[in-house]
């Protein structure tokens, strides 16, 4: 799936939470940084493969190493659409509660 078939995705669908565009501070969430350390702690791993816990792992340490959320998730090149999904639901999560 390419970013513009994603993006594609979730705009088809209800509701659409952009982020970054100020709502996580509404939220309680300061900024990127809160977010990552966050999703290190709330990241489903139902039916993670090998490489999507390898990948995870990536995460969790260069998150741990406090590089930034963008960054992490560009340095992690594709991840499959289980990550990216438990990563949404996550965040999802956070904003709503």
């Amino acid at each position: 799936m390419t970013f513009l078939e994603f993006a594609e995705d979730v705009l088809s669908k209800n509701p659409v939470i952009v982020v970054g565009s100020g709502t996580s501070c509404g939220a309680g969430i300061s900024g990127m940084g809160a977010l990552g350390e966050y999703l290190v702690k709330n990241i489903i791993l139902d039916d993670f493969d090998e490489d999507d816990l390898e990948k995870l792992e990536q995460f969790k340490e260069k998150i741990a190493d406090q590089m930034g959320l963008e960054e992490v998730l560009q340095s992690l090149g594709n991840i499959s659409d289980r990550f990216t999904n438990s990563i949404v639901q996550a965040t999802c999560c956070i904003i709503s509660d």
